[in-house]
C-alpha cells in the first residue's frame, strides 16, 4: 500500500502542522495472470470533505509509484472538479 499525506506547516513551523489531505492506494490483487499490470484502488481523505473511493485498472507496474499517484490525482480531479480548467491551459504552474 502507498500512503501520501499532505500537511500544512504555517510559516514553516512543523510544531503547528496540520494534515489537510491523505490518499491510500493499494493493489487489489486482480491481475495474477498478468503480473506486469495491476488494478489499484484508492481512498482520498480530507478533513471536512467527502471521502472518495476510486480505482485505476491495468496500470503498468514498471511505470512506478509516481505515475500511479499522478493517475489517481488526475482521476480524482476529474471526478471531484469536472468543470475545472487544466492549470497548464491558464498559465499555471
Amino acid at each position: 500500500m502507498l500512503k501520501v499525506t499532505i500537511e500544512l506547516w504555517p510559516f514553516g513551523d512543523d510544531t503547528k502542522r496540520k494534515v489537510i489531505a491523505e490518499v491510500e492506494i493499494w493493489n487489489d490483487g486482480n491481475h495474477p495472470d498478468r503480473p506486469m499490470f495491476g488494478n489499484y484502488k484508492g481512498v482520498f481523505h480530507a478533513p471536512g470533505r467527502q471521502t472518495r473511493h476510486l480505482q485505476i485498472a491495468d496500470h503498468a507496474r514498471g511505470l512506478g509509484a509516481w505515475v500511479l499517484l499522478e493517475r489517481f490525482l488526475d482521476l480524482m480531479m476529474r471526478v471531484c472538479h469536472p468543470g475545472a480548467k487544466d492549470p497548464g491551459s491558464s498559465g499555471g504552474i
